[in-house]
């Protein structure tokens, strides 16, 4: 086995989640039951098997040793969406890593696990073709519910103004009310999930009454404007959000050179973000040198025991 000295960026940037735990009045606590229009977003992680292995789907090419230019691409590519553990978008990244160290020669596991205390519930609202991040409100079912939108103003007697808002899905602004009227507001009038828009820059999160009955989650006031003009022209949205009580699912990409090898050396780093961040320093950058020093390592022949990673959950406590 050849040497092996990998420098791996030391990161220490680290973003902390703002909450909003109530707006105006306690809102009302509503008894839980289950909806057939809301399916749990968990059974539904598109791109990836979790725990399983795969073969090599080619052998490395290149350079025998690290090539900065193709670990930035590799940054870009990963630096296209925010990474948060247990969605979708960290679904693809994990996808898009096994990919790369599989075409490098490596036997790659995608690894599922459960973990307790996140500190981040992120989910997505897609429409018009966008698919934008949305924080999951704490008691929240969450769930997954497309339906066409209408937009109801601050969620209050005049937004609403007495329409059935049976299957529909409500976009509402932040503001005035509190969080758990405006989730009751729109429930009683029929409607199967609430997106609120922010109503200053950036995104947020809040809590509901424990015991809500369909997804609630909150989009920035950037992303937000699109969400509310789409509300407006009545068009189809999607909301995808992870529930905020229980266990978080999240990934690890291991890289092996051979079926059931033995890892003398470990080289990894997490590839998962805080909300809200692309994330091309903490940490696509440490995934990306990651997938580099792996392909740059298997030129000459896969090394028994050399071992590579990438690790979830890190920015959710771990």
């Amino acid at each position: 086995m050849r040497p092996l000295i990998a420098l791996i960026p030391l990161l220490a940037l680290f973003a902390v989640a703002c909450s909003d735990k109530s707006e105006g009045a306690p809102a009302e606590t509503a008894a839980p039951v289950t909806s057939p229009t809301v399916s749990d977003s968990s059974a539904d992680r598109p791109g990836v098997t979790p725990a399983t292995g795969g073969g090599p789907t080619g052998s490395a090419t290149g350079p025998a040793e690290h090539d900065g230019q193709r670990a930035l691409a590799h940054v870009v590519e990963l630096s296209k969406e925010p990474r948060v553990s247990g969605t979708p978008a960290e679904a693809r990244a994990a996808t898009y890593i096994a990919d790369q160290f599989r075409s490098s020669g490596y036997i790659v596991e995608v690894m599922e696990f459960e973990f307790e205390g996140d500190r981040f519930r992120a989910g997505e609202v897609t429409f018009d073709g966008q698919t934008i991040e949305a924080l999951t409100l704490a008691g929240s079912p969450g769930g997954k519910v497309s339906a066409p939108a209408v937009f109801v103003g601050l969620a209050d007697g005049e937004g609403i103004a007495g329409r059935d808002l049976t299957g529909k899905m409500a976009v509402a602004e932040r503001g005035v009310l509190n969080f758990g009227v405006k989730y009751e507001n729109v429930r009683v009038a029929g409607a199967v999930g609430l997106v609120v828009v922010n109503n200053r820059p950036g995104s947020f999160s809040g809590n509901l009454a424990t015991g809500a009955r369909i997804p609630v989650v909150a989009v920035s006031q950037e992303d937000g404007a699109a969400v509310v003009e789409a509300a407006k022209a009545g068009r189809e949205i999607g909301l995808e959000a992870p529930p905020t009580v229980g266990l978080t699912k999240a990934l690890n990409v291991i890289a092996k050179p051979a079926a059931g090898s033995r890892c003398a050396i470990l080289v990894g780093g997490h590839f998962d973000t805080v909300p809200s961040a692309p994330g091309a320093n903490d940490n696509a950058s440490g995934t990306a040198n990651v997938i580099e020093l792996a392909r740059a390592l298997a030129v000459d022949g896969l090394d028994e025991g050399v071992c590579f990673g990438a690790f979830g959950a890190e920015e959710s406590g771990l």
